[in-house]
């Protein structure tokens, strides 16, 4: 927030043909029989109110200033609403007001109003519908909530005026002005409200002084500057605080009231997934993410800081905004119902990058967010991209935030397109868990069926089901680069050309004695979605049957809660036990991605060293008993054959 200059001066009235509502001061001083008119003396010698109001998470913490740049020099009244109110400026406010008409109107004075500026924004754009200033001369009003009522031909010239530095300098020297007044700090949805007492009758400016970065405010944007005046009294009576209303006048607040007028951008992120899987990824799948932020009201700022970052972990890869596939795409509709009708917004009309060093993405809507097409106030912008899960993720969340930064001080506004002049980052902690993916691992201890030894030696395979192709690993090393012995990771590059993968996993010698370390026969499967994967064993320990090799299915399913898929909590199980040699899950809380320790998830396979070891029940049962079968109908067939040679012989 800019700092008040301390130049000094006098402050006075310019009686010159002052008019609001299009009344002139002798229009004002010859009312009618049913009109009574308050003198100039009455007005001067009775002071007024004004009140600011808003929601706490708007005002709490913020300080206003109000200044007089015009004052009531003559009205009337018919008993209950105005009819007339005369219009003069204050001496100090003359040339600054005269610059800002000028901005706005691009020319000279209109006839009667010459030296006298406010009373001209009065006359004609002050937006009271009276019937004494007809129909004819009214633009969009200063003081309604409504934010789309906050442009318009008034607020060009409220937003010049506070910019014109010779109004600056006046503030900190007028006479008849309250400073840095603080509202009663209320809850963040609880109705707020700031009143200026005992102030001269007349129309004020009022600022938002907040100091840039105070942590009191819940949400550190000031309002645009505001207009409005005061009740206009003839005399102090704690029964009549004075008339708020001209004759026939329809506008949404009185004279005497302002809606603070500042407004926070919104934001928000989320994955994009099937309902059905939820936010389950492996290493090498593309994450799919969409920010939502609202498109913010821009009034009264010539350029507008408005950019959004991603920051993912180093477990994603930012993805080249231009690519056909996974890049860049902006949209901008009333609801996200909406982006399936809506094409998507020009890339002329946003700038993304990525930065390969940092390792972030940027959407920068700075040159066009002040833009009505395609940026117009009161949708919501919806921004989609992709990122690539890489092999540097960890088993278990995956996840990353997302910034926006924007202006929040109209009189601090961006330098050039590049700067940030008065700006506030934001981040989006209500929305932080719906950004997550999750990946898991399972491990296999190798055992001897007959003393329950650890085993070294055993190789595996990892086939995806669905698929029937071997997946392909990573080998795990330390901080340091050394390779963890029985520790694998998918490979987000699963082609034949990446020669550091392998399909082939093989179980912990046990050598490995540092952090990290996985014991003696345990082999490590991290990197994988939920779905269903074949484990099969295809070379046994040293001094066991090659025969009869371990095979299993291992499901790693998304649990689903209220019909919502939870990612973050999978289940867990082995079936298609080929020899009944794979014990049930041992895993430590079922349902439950462990903690990193040294077996998470983990399943008992055996290995046997001789046919008598199989089970006698499941697919070995079957096995032996065929193969018992297989026996007796050997023995039979030698047993005939014997008989009947012996009966050749006798014969």
């Amino acid at each position: 927030m800019r700092k008040l200059s301390h130049t000094r001066g006098a402050l006075g009235l310019v009686l010159s043909a002052a008019m609001v509502l299009g009344l002139s001061l002798a229009g004002a001083g010859t009312a009618s029989a049913a009109e009574e008119q308050i003198p100039a003396a009455d007005l001067e010698g009775t002071t007024g109110t004004l009140a600011i109001k808003g929601k706490g998470k708007a005002m709490n913490g913020h300080k206003f200033t109000a200044v007089r740049i015009g004052t009531y020099l003559n009205a009337a009244h018919d008993g209950s609403d105005l009819t007339a109110v005369a219009v003069g400026t204050d001496s100090a406010m003359v040339a600054p007001a005269e610059a800002a008409l000028t901005t706005v109107t691009g020319g000279p004075a209109a006839t009667g109003f010459a030296g006298n500026p406010v009373g001209e924004v009065a006359s004609k754009w002050l937006g009271f519908n009276s019937t004494a200033a007809g129909s004819g001369n009214q633009d969009t009003t200063s003081n309604a909530e409504k934010p789309s009522a906050w442009d318009g031909k008034l607020r060009s010239f409220v937003t010049a005026l506070a910019q014109q530095s010779d109004f600056q300098s006046a503030i900190e020297s007028a006479p008849v002005a309250q400073k840095d007044q603080t509202p009663a700090t209320v809850a963040a949805d609880a109705d707020a409200e700031l009143t200026f007492n005992g102030l001269a009758q007349g129309l004020y400016l009022v600022e938002d002084t907040t100091a840039p970065g105070n942590t009191d405010t819940q949400f550190d944007t000031a309002s645009i500057p505001m207009m409005l005046g005061t009740p206009v009294a003839a005399t102090a009576s704690p029964s009549f605080a004075g008339y708020t209303k001209f004759k026939g006048e329809t506008a949404a607040v009185e004279l005497g009231t302002v809606m603070l007028k500042n407004n926070v951008p919104s934001l928000s992120k989320k994955v994009v997934v099937d309902p059905a899987k939820g936010s389950s990824v492996s290493i090498g799948d593309y994450v799919h993410y969409r920010v939502t932020a609202s498109v913010p009201l821009t009034t009264g700022f010539p350029i507008y800081k408005y950019s959004i970052t991603d920051k993912p972990s180093a477990g994603l890869t930012v993805i080249d905004p231009s690519d056909a596939t996974h890049g860049v795409r902006v949209y901008v509709a009333s609801d996200e119902a909406g982006i399936a009708s809506s094409t998507p917004v020009a890339d002329s009309k946003y700038a993304a990058s990525m930065d390969a060093s940092d390792h972030h993405l940027v959407v920068d809507l700075t040159s066009h967010i002040k833009e009505s097409d395609p940026y117009e106030y009161g949708k919501t912008i919806f921004i989609d991209y992709w990122m690539q899960v890489n092999d540097a993720a960890t088993s278990g969340t995956v996840s990353n935030g997302v910034s926006l930064e924007y202006s929040n001080d109209p009189a601090n506004p961006p330098t050039n397109n590049d700067g940030t002049g008065g700006s506030t980052v934001i981040n989006d902690p209500d929305t932080k868990d719906l950004s997550n993916v999750y990946f898991y691992s399972f491990s296999v201890q190798k055992k001897a069926k007959a003393d329950g030894s650890s085993l070294s030696g055993a190789q595996f395979q990892i086939k995806d089901k669905s698929t029937g192709t071997s997946v392909r690993f990573m080998k795990v090393g330390n901080p340091g680069g050394v390779v963890i012995p029985g520790s694998y990771k998918k490979a987000a590059d699963q082609s034949a050309a990446n020669t550091n993968a392998t399909d082939t996993l093989e179980v912990s010698d046990g050598s490995y004695t540092d952090a990290g370390k996985l014991d003696k026969g345990l082999l490590k499967i991290d990197g994988l979605a939920d779905g269903t994967y074949t484990v099969a064993e295809t070379k046994a320990p040293e001094g066991f049957s090659g025969t009869f090799k371990p095979s299993f299915d291992e499901k790693i399913e998304t649990r689903v809660n209220a019909g919502k898929a939870d990612a973050s909590k999978p289940l867990f199980s082995n079936t298609n036990d080929t020899w009944g040699l794979v014990a049930a899950v041992s895993m430590p809380v079922p349902g439950v991605v462990a903690a990193p320790t040294a077996a998470p998830n983990a399943v008992d396979v055996l290995n046997v060293n001789s046919i008598s070891q199989l089970p006698l029940t499941g697919g070995a049962g079957i096995f032996l008993a065929l193969l018992l079968a297989l026996l007796f109908l050997a023995a039979g067939i030698c047993l005939a054959v014997v008989k009947r040679h012996g009966s050749e012989i006798q014969g």
